[in-house]
């Protein structure tokens, strides 16, 4: 589960990062700064809580056998 489970994290995360940015750059093209600060920080939030997530989880080893 630990070997399935980082990767899933990281690329939550890194979906979860790109989501906060393209939703913030949208907000500030159409001239809505309030909205671009929380339509952006939120997902950027909870990017940095699913890459702390994956982190406490901890990287798997390379080649390690897991039954």
């Amino acid at each position: 589960m630990r070997a399935l489970g980082y990767p899933a994290l990281l690329l939550l995360a890194a979906a979860l990062a790109v989501l906060g940015v393209v939703a913030a750059v949208i907000r500030v093209s159409q001239g809505e700064y309030a909205y671009a600060l929380s339509n952006g920080l939120v997902p950027l939030l909870l990017a940095a809580g699913c890459y702390a997530g994956a982190r406490k989880l901890g990287k798997p080893e390379q080649g390690a056998h897991q039954g």
